[in-house]
C-alpha cells in the first residue's frame, strides 16, 4: 500500500510510533503491611484534561553532534516546564530496583528491565526515569522535539464528564468508554485489516492494486478481507 501522512512526515511518524506505548499491566507482590489500597477514578482522562501535549510538527537535532551537546539540549529542555516535549531513542543504564520504570518492546511484548538497554521514550517518563530513578544515560541516537503544545484533549474530556456523572447505564458507560478511547484513537495503526461484504467489482479493483482480498464464507454470506489506508487527520500520533 501506498501510504501518505496526513500531519507528520513518514519517518518522523515511525520514530514516534517506537515510543508510543499502552498502559503498564503487571501482576506486583505486595511488600507492604496494615498498608492502604487507593484506586483514583478516571485518572487518565483527568491527566488528558490537565495536562499539554504537543501539537504542529516535530523535529530531529543533527544526529552528527558529539554526546555532550546532546546532552546539553536535552538539559535544557528539561529546565523549561510546559513549552516543548521531546523523544529520545538512547541507551540508557537502569539499577536493579522493584519498580524499573522505563518501557521496552521484546519480541512484541511490553517489558520493564533492568540493566543496560536501549529504547524510546517521551519526556515525562524519561525525565522521572533520570530523576527519581537513579537511571543513566550511555548514548543518545535520536532525539526529536516539538516547541508547540495545548490542552488539545480539555474540552473533549469535559463534555463526556458532564454526561458521565449526570448519567446512568448505557449513556453513563458510553460516556466513559468516549473518554478512555480518545487518545489511542489518535495513535490508531494507518494500515488496518477491514471486513466488508463480498462484492466482486470491488475485489477486482483491490486485486489491481497489489492488495490481497481474503473470502470466507459466514452466517450473513460472503464476506472479504483486506488491508486498508486509513489517512484521517484524527491520527496525530504525538507524546504523552
Amino acid at each position: 500500500l501506498k501510504v501518505k501522512y496526513s500531519q507528520q512526515w513518514t519517518e518522523m511518524e515511525e520514530f514516534l510510533r517506537e515510543g508510543y506505548f499502552g498502559g503498564r499491566t503487571e501482576v506486583f507482590r505486595p511488600e507492604i503491611k496494615d498498608g492502604y489500597h487507593y484506586d483514583i477514578n478516571s485518572l487518565y482522562p483527568y491527566v488528558m484534561e490537565q495536562n499539554f501535549f504537543p501539537v504542529g510538527r516535530w523535529r530531529k537535532i543533527n544526529n552528527d553532534l558529539p554526546f555532550y551537546q546532546k546532552m546539553e539540549m536535552l538539559e535544557g529542555f528539561h529546565r523549561t516546564k510546559e513549552n516543548n516535549h521531546y523523544m529520545i531513542k538512547a541507551k540508557v543504564y537502569i539499577p536493579d530496583q522493584f519498580y524499573p520504570p522505563l518501557p521496552v518492546r521484546r519480541d512484541g511484548k511490553l517489558i520493564y528491565p533492568v540493566g543496560t538497554v536501549v529504547g524510546y521514550w517521551y519526556r515525562p517518563e524519561f525525565e522521572y526515569a533520570l530523576k527519581h530513578c537513579d537511571v543513566k544515560i550511555l548514548e543518545i541516537y535520536d532525539l526529536a522535539y516539538c516547541f508547540q503544545t495545548d490542552t488539545i484533549f480539555r474540552n473533549f474530556i469535559q463534555n463526556f464528564k458532564e454526561m458521565k456523572m449526570n448519567s446512568v447505564g448505557g449513556k453513563r458507560y458510553f460516556a466513559k468508554t468516549m473518554q478512555n478511547s480518545l487518545y489511542g484513537k489518535m495513535g490508531m495503526h494507518r494500515v488496518r485489516n477491514v471486513y466488508e461484504n463480498f462484492d466482486e467489482a470491488k475485489k477486482k479493483e483491490l486485486e489491481k492494486k497489489d492488495n490481497l482480498v481474503g473470502v470466507f464464507q459466514n452466517i450473513f454470506g460472503r464476506v472479504m478481507s483486506y488491508n486498508k489506508l486509513f489517512f484521517a487527520d484524527y491520527i496525530i500520533v504525538t507524546g504523552k
